[in-house]
């Protein structure tokens, strides 16, 4: 077998599953492209290729990055149990998770908030709350 033979057979499925595009790459994290863009400029993630017309990644970087991300959030609110009562870190919990919906927009969340607080108690564990909600 040549080596061409070898690229094709063996590199480019690799290559396909293991080379992600900095889209892919943000989607990947759960962030947006700006947000990986900070974290290419801080050494949190490293890219793989670097050229004018973008950056490429390893998904087993990528993979790293994503475990510490999670276990870094879950000391956090970890911290946030300690530190306040629960009540006011589930409706915290519950506002923030309403605003992803809406793509972070305060203007969208505010309403959705208020309109969901009068029918249920935000204070409680979101899990039980968008149980709910999905029902509606």
């Amino acid at each position: 077998m040549n080596v061409k033979e070898m690229d094709s057979r063996f590199l480019r499925p690799v290559t396909e599953q293991e080379i992600l595009f900095a889209s892919e790459a943000a989607s990947y994290l759960g962030v947006t492209p700006q947000r990986l863009n900070q974290l290419v400029h801080t050494g949190k993630v490293k890219p793989v290729r670097t050229s004018p017309s973008g950056n490429l990644y390893m998904r087993t970087d990528l993979e790293e990055r994503r475990k510490r991300m999670d276990g870094n959030q879950m000391m956090f609110i970890t911290a946030l149990f300690h530190k306040n009562e629960p009540e006011v870190v589930y409706e915290a919990i519950n506002y923030f998770t309403i605003q992803t919906i809406f793509n972070g927009s305060d203007k969208k969340t505010v309403p959705m908030y208020e309109r969901l607080y009068d029918k249920w108690p935000m204070t409680e564990n979101s899990r039980h709350t968008f149980e709910r909600l999905v029902r509606i």
